[in-house]
């Protein structure tokens, strides 16, 4: 069901009788919440919020069990709620460009995630939790106010792709060679990197090997 590009304040009850919806695009309205019964919603596997003006994560949305894929980006959202963490089959979340400035230590919770994007908000910590995520393997932290290499990020060994492009980081542990699966590490726009380095891989590496190289220089 695709009603993105409207005007939507709201959205009707009856949507909660939509057993067999699957996907969900209320992209570009003006909706600030959900339906109130969306028990009927078994099937929902994907809701794009995208651009409008959700200031929390409706309730209702943390409770759709199926739910794999979940688009906040664009929206004045401050925090997110506790109840994230019920969102166990949750695959993939997008944050970008909303208000947050931290994550509740539910998020660790979400035991199924494997994407989270949180660009360009205005984030300064992790939460320990994020040590739970066992399947994480893409974390995108572009254009946070971090200063400090979060430490949580050297104990996440199953991370693939971790981007801090636009950061105020200014080091990088030793400890983040403890991340052997890690095959693309972007530091595009700090100040991290020495000339030399810079020069090799622009402060980014797409290929394992680079990456692995550059963290075993680390000491």
């Amino acid at each position: 069901l695709d009603l993105s590009y409207n005007r939507l304040v709201s959205l009707p009850e009856e949507l909660g009788n939509l057993t067999s919806l699957e996907f969900l695009n209320l992209r570009h309205n003006k909706l600030s919440g959900f339906i109130e019964n969306s028990s009927g919603l078994k099937n929902l596997e994907e809701v794009d919020y995208t651009e409008n003006q959700l200031e929390t994560v409706p309730i209702q949305i943390c409770y759709l069990e199926n739910l794999r894929i979940l688009h906040l980006d664009k929206n004045p959202i401050k925090a997110l709620p506790n109840s994230i963490g019920n969102l166990k089959n949750l695959i993939r979340l997008y944050c970008n460009r909303t208000k947050l400035n931290s994550l509740p230590q539910t998020i660790g919770d979400m035991e199924s995630l494997e994407e989270l994007y949180l660009e360009e908000n205005e984030i300064t910590s992790l939460p320990e939790s994020l040590i739970n995520l066992k399947k994480l393997s893409t974390l995108d932290l572009t254009g946070n106010p971090i200063t400090i290499f979060p430490e949580i990020l050297t104990k996440m060994t199953v991370l693939e792709e971790l981007r801090l492009r636009h950061t105020d980081i200014r080091e990088i542990p030793p400890s983040l060679k403890n991340l052997t699966q890690l095959r693309q590490l972007d530091l595009t726009g700090t100040k991290v990197l020495p000339i030399s380095q810079r020069q090799l891989w622009g402060g980014f590496a797409g290929n394992l090997n680079e990456v692995q190289y550059f963290l075993q220089s680390l000491d």
